[in-house]
């Protein structure tokens, strides 16, 4: 019995040591034709074979199975090499291919794991390609440093750690200082590297989706997303990549310049330092990803979807976003979309004309001379941007804000539309601005909606902060009105039951932009408010703002007042004022003082406090001041309203 046990070992070892790599079907490679197990140190014979050390340390994360064996083909010519593996799905297991030639080769089906080529060279290769069928090579936490593959056919997919995708686990993928140019790699995917840096892809062919991951599992995001793929000092210079996707990825002195990236796809990619000139982004999307110290001039995103793209401190002179226009958010974004967020740009001369910006931001940015014909500028900020030689011929300008903009006077606006709109024109002066530049004023009209203000389209909801817009007016004692901009604590005006001085602000803000509802009322007003802030109904009961819907009655200060228009829309400023009764009068319809964050008489008695000190004759600064002392913000509640 122990005899034939021996017998049947030995002619297993036999047939194991006379064999080809368990995955090669056929080839003329001597290496793997004559598979030699690694021998033990130990001095106990066994016929389970002991590793040699991989020649990375990066490469320890994932061990060789004991019961496969290293192929050493390392420091050879092999020229002229044909490997075809077989269609079985099975994977060789750390093939050495270290300081190789590998001119000429042909690799067909295989699935190449835990291997090096590190050093190796080829010329006129084709792995994954013969007799014109696409069968892809697959290299699996593979070591690929210091490669030079230039002008060669390739359809790979080179991944880390694709069979045990676990984000615990960490794969040993490398793809450094490679050479691929001029390679034909369409169809080539690059996943799940640990380092993929200082590599040359100049001029690769890659035209039908070349994949570019940081991550093989589903789009995961916040705490539990696994960690963005590095990819730094990679050169795709005049690269024909037509739809190739790169997500999930931060990356460092990138070279996209003069390449074409036509519908490719940008998502959740951070890139620092990248040189873009030139390049054609044309139809392509971009979404939830940075650019900081870009050089994007003269690209062209002419059709491009746009979903908050952060553009800091670039170049994007002569650039073209004509009909540029969003896609939609996904459910987990809470905040809303912007298409562009841009902060310190330069866009000089670059053209916007019929794109959709809505929502977009170009804060502290240079707007010389650019074009914007015919554009959807529904909320966009101009802050402190210089808009000198700017058209913004026939653009919608809705809700826009221009507030410290340069040189507005030197920018055209012939037909546009303004409405809502700060910044360009003292309150109350749009006819006399758009009489001299040839635009309209008008007021956005929106489609009725029942729309919760909630949703991802509310932008801000002043983190319970609830207020009105610097431009809501109130009425004083002698029947003026005056804007809430200009409201002082002392002023009295009109509640709605008699007169009352204010008293107090919880919240006095005079920068910035934020979301609010408005009301389209019968009387052809309009009343501006935060959801969250109460007003009265004419039957004399309390209501959120976000509860009031199309139809619903509103008390007004003269008469019943019914709701014809409900919008999202985007104004200027935060004001909250208090007077002693809780109540006011703001833009014709009665409204309480408070909100909806506090139970409304608990609201009331925790300012009784603030009232008494009011009619002592002391002042009180408001909450979201600076000057606002400790014992005010921790004590005093930024809602509530007194029940009738």
């Amino acid at each position: 019995m122990a005899l034939g046990w021996f017998v049947a070992v030995g002619l297993a070892v036999i047939v194991r040591v006379e064999g080809q790599a368990d995955n090669v079907e056929s080839t003329n490679l001597d290496c793997l034709k004559s598979v030699v197990p690694t021998p033990s140190p130990s001095a106990t014979p066994t016929l389970r074979p002991t590793l040699t050390p991989l020649p990375s340390p990066s490469l320890t994360s994932r061990q060789l199975p004991s019961d496969k064996v290293k192929i050493d083909c390392s420091n050879k010519d092999h020229t002229d090499a044909e490997i075809v593996c077989k269609d079985d799905g099975s994977c060789g297991q750390f093939w050495d291919f270290s300081d190789t030639v590998l001119n000429d080769v042909e690799l067909t089906n295989c699935c190449i794991e835990l291997s090096s080529f590190v050093g190796s060279s080829a010329e006129g290769a084709r792995f994954g390609r013969t007799n014109n069928e696409e069968l892809q090579i697959q290299f699996r936490d593979c070591d690929m440093r210091d490669m030079d593959w230039g002008g060669i056919a390739l359809y790979a997919n080179f991944t880390g750690n694709v069979q045990n995708a676990n984000l615990d686990d960490v794969p040993a993928a490398r793809l450094a200082n490679v050479t691929l140019s001029g390679a034909d790699m369409t169809g080539s995917h690059i996943q799940r590297m640990i380092q993929f840096e200082d590599c040359n892809f100049t001029g690769i062919r890659a035209e039908h989706g070349m994949l570019i991951h940081g991550n093989i599992t589903e789009n995961i995001e916040g705490d539990n997303a696994p960690p963005r793929m590095p990819m730094n000092r990679v050169s795709f210079r005049e690269a024909n990549m037509r739809k190739a996707e790169f997500k999930w990825i931060n990356g460092e002195e990138n070279k996209f310049r003069g390449a074409d990236l036509e519908e490719a796809i940008f998502e959740f990619v951070t890139l620092d330092s990248t040189e873009m000139s030139m390049a054609n982004f044309e139809k392509a999307s971009f979404g939830d990803s940075r650019l900081t110290f870009a050089s994007m001039a003269e690209a062209s995103f002419v059709g491009a979807q746009i979903r908050n793209l952060v553009i800091q401190d670039s170049d994007a002179v002569d650039s073209d976003f004509t009909d540029a226009t969003s896609f939609n958010c996904p459910d987990s974004v809470s905040k809303g979309c912007p298409h562009i967020l841009a902060d310190r740009v330069d866009f000089q001369g670059s053209k916007f004309d019929g794109s959709s910006m809505f929502k977009s931001e170009f804060i502290s940015s240079n707007l010389e001379q650019t074009s914007w014909v015919g554009a959807n500028c529904r909320r966009c900020v101009f802050s402190r941007a210089d808009v000198s030689g700017a058209d913004f011929s026939e653009a919608r300008l809705f809700g826009s804000d221009f507030s410290e903009a340069k040189n507005v006077d030197l920018a055209k606006f012939e037909d546009a539309e303004i409405g809502n709109t700060t910044g360009i024109y003292e309150d109350g002066m749009c006819e006399d601005f758009c009489d001299s530049r040839g635009c309209s004023c008008v007021r956005p009209t929106f489609a009725p909606t029942t729309d919760d203000p909630d949703t991802p389209e509310c932008v801000v909801n002043c983190n319970n902060v609830e207020c009105f817009p610097e431009s809501a007016e109130v009425v004083l004692a002698d029947g003026s009105p005056r804007r809430m901009a200009d409201l002082q604590v002392g002023d009295v005006i009109h509640t709605g039951r008699e007169l009352s001085p204010v008293y107090f602000f919880s919240h006095r803000l005079r920068h910035g932009s934020f979301t609010f509802l408005e009301f389209g009322l019968s009387d052809g007003s309009h009343l501006t408010m935060s959801p969250g802030h109460y007003l009265y109904r004419a039957d004399g009961s309390l209501a959120s703002a976000s509860s009031v819907q199309l139809g619903d009655v509103l008390a007004g200060a003269a008469e019943p007042l019914t709701v014809q228009e409900r919008a999202i829309v985007r104004e200027r400023g935060l004001y909250a004022p208090h007077t002693y009764n809780g109540d006011l009068v703001v833009n014709g319809v009665q409204v309480s003082s408070y909100t909806t964050t506090v139970a409304p008489r608990l609201a009331h008695t925790l300012l009784a406090p603030l009232r008494f000190a009011s009619r002592m004759g002391l002042e009180i600064p408001a909450l979201l001041d600076a000057t606002a002392p400790r014992w005010i913000t921790g004590a005093v509640p930024l809602g509530g309203s007194v029940q009738k």
